[in-house]
This record gives C-alpha cells, sequence and structure tokens, in this order.
C-alpha cells in the first residue's frame, strides 16, 4: 500500500497492439525529475502511511516515528522530523545515507558512536538555546542606537531577566563542551563514509566538526 504514494509512475506508451503499457525503453528520470531532492508528502499522505500518528486515535503510538525516533537531543529529533516529512527522492542520496547509518552501528564505529549517544543526552538544545541567546543581545545600528527591543523596554524584573540570560548561556557552554568530545571519539577510526566524515571529523581532518577551545 505505500508504493502506491511513494513510487514515480514510469512513461506510458502505446504497445503494438495498441494497449497502453509499460515503456521500458523510456527515460528512467524526467528533465522535471532530475532537479528534485526531496519528495513532498501532504498531509492525507503522512496520515494513511502512519507516518507520525496512528490512523486509530492519531496517536503516536505504532506510528513509523515511534518505531525510528531514538535521538537524544531535541534539535535532533526535530531533524529526524523533518526528514520523515520530506523524505529524499534520489536513490543514490538514499543509498548514500544508509551506508553512513550501518557504518555507525558497525565495527569500531558503533562503540564510538554508542558514547557519542551518551555526550548527546548531556548536550542539551543548544539550537534553541543560541536562538534564544541570540534573540536576547542587544545590537546596534550603523548609528549607534541599539535596535532590538529588548534594550528599549523598561523591564520591571531586570534582575530575573538578566540571570535568564545568563543562565541560557551557561547551558550553551556546558553543551558545546561536551559536544567537543565527540571528534575524539571517532579519532584513529578510519570511515569511509563521507557523510559521517562531515560530523564526526574535526575541520583540520577534513570533516565540518568546528575547533571550539
Amino acid at each position: 500500500q505505500q508504493s502506491q504514494y511513494l513510487d514515480p509512475v514510469p512513461p506510458m506508451t502505446p504497445t503494438a497492439s495498441g494497449e497502453t503499457g509499460l515503456d521500458i525503453n523510456g527515460p528512467l528520470e524526467s528533465p522535471e525529475e532530475s532537479s528534485i531532492n526531496h519528495m513532498a508528502l501532504d498531509g492525507t499522505t503522512l496520515q494513511n502511511l502512519e507516518v507520525l500518528s496512528n490512523s486509530s486515535n492519531y496517536k503516536t503510538e505504532g506510528s513509523l516515528w515511534s518505531k525510528i525516533n531514538y535521538t537524544k537531543t531535541p534539535h535532533g529529533s526535530r531533524m529526524l522530523r523533518a526528514w520523515l516529512l520530506r523524505p529524499l527522492f534520489r536513490k543514490s542520496d538514499i543509498e548514500r545515507r544508509a551506508e553512513a547509518v550501518e557504518e555507525l552501528l558497525s565495527g569500531s564505529a558503533s562503540v564510538a558512536t554508542a558514547e557519542a549517544r551518551n555526550i548527546l543526552a548531556k548536550c542539551g538544545d543548544i539550537e534553541r538555546l543560541v536562538s534564544r541567546i541570540h534573540s536576547m543581545s542587544g545590537g546596534n545600528n550603523t548609528g549607534g542606537a541599539s535596535v532590538h527591543p529588548s534594550e528599549r523596554a523598561v523591564l520591571y524584573e531586570q534582575g530575573i531577566y538578566t540571570k535568564r540570560k545568563v543562565g541560557d548561556f551557561q547551558k550553551v557552554l556546558n553543551g558545546l563542551r561536551n559536544a567537543t568530545q565527540i571528534p575524539d571519539l571517532f579519532d584513529g577510526i578510519e570511515i569511509k563514509s563521507g557523510l559521517v566524515k562531515k560530523i564526526v571529523y574535526s575541520v583540520d581532518k577534513g570533516g565540518c566538526f568546528p575547533l571550539m577551545q
């Protein structure tokens, strides 16, 4: 039942008998499909496939989301949910992601992955905290006047407000301090997947993990 929502329809051409059939010699990918990277699933499709909720009581129990969501961080959970709502379209991209997951779960990388998951559980919601700190930070425009509303508003609980900003900043520092341990876990482990290299290797070793000191 799932394939009727996901599989693209092959080109149809008249057969020798005049009936419409599949054109086995037709192009595998149309010009329009060549520019597509993700699929767009509407609400009806998501519900019929029980991607985020089941069809009986519309809760998460029994859905695809409940079976694969083992993320350790809030931002990781949001990313996985976004991937489910906009799944990959190209076979090559799907296979590349599957190979990355397989490598993380096998061999010596699996031990480092298990330790990395424990570290990630201590990082908190870095994405939201950084966004909150940025929104609360005051800024100056080219004329030197403050443009942030917090700098113009009269705050009757200035002490509580300032304490909250300091607390959020401290949480971000703690989360980043924990995250910096992840490249060390994979140091000395040969990684073949380019996707995995980007997230577990530091920039000085060909990855995208920033150097934080």
